[in-house]
């Protein structure tokens, strides 16, 4: 995981994420069962994004229940591509291989949600690319400020 030390983003888009550095040292596990589990995004043999997938935790969900539906959905966390990898189809790429992932290797999850920032635009259009719809609920707790909560359908 050293290489993912190399992901960065544009000065705009850093004050809405965390390095991944600093995700892999949050990330946390429950017996044998990973919750938070972190992915690699490749082309060519060249790590170019990083995001992690945080399933079902009963503390989250008591925490904050905007982020999960019971067991059916999981949560979407810093997800980035490196800024010399943007706009070149690799985060909706991304997309639908969670997706596939998903659906092959956890059926039972139903919907993908994720924050994002109010004032970061460009993610906002994106995940709406994508398939994102804003649920109208809203983070507060977001670092650098409220955010809105999406959900993607996998059904």
């Amino acid at each position: 995981m050293n290489l993912i030390k190399e992901i960065h983003v544009s000065s705009s888009q850093s004050s809405f994420i965390s390095p991944p550095t600093k995700v892999l040292t949050l990330i946390r596990e429950v017996g044998d069962t990973k919750i938070n589990i972190p992915f690699k995004i490749e082309s060519s043999d060249q790590i170019i994004g990083f995001f992690t997938l945080n399933f079902f935790c009963p503390i989250a969900v008591q925490a904050d229940p905007l982020y999960f539906g019971g067991k059916k959905d999981c949560r979407l966390e810093t997800f980035m591509i490196d800024e010399r990898w943007q706009k070149q189809g690799f985060g909706k790429a991304a997309i639908r291989e969670i997706r596939e992932f998903l659906a092959k290797n956890h059926p039972q999850i139903k919907g993908l949600k994720l924050s994002v920032n109010f004032l970061n635009e460009g993610a906002k259009l994106f995940y709406k690319k994508c398939g994102f719809k804003d649920t109208g609920k809203v983070y507060e707790g977001g670092p650098a400020g409220p955010q809105h909560i999406y959900r993607l359908d996998l059904t």
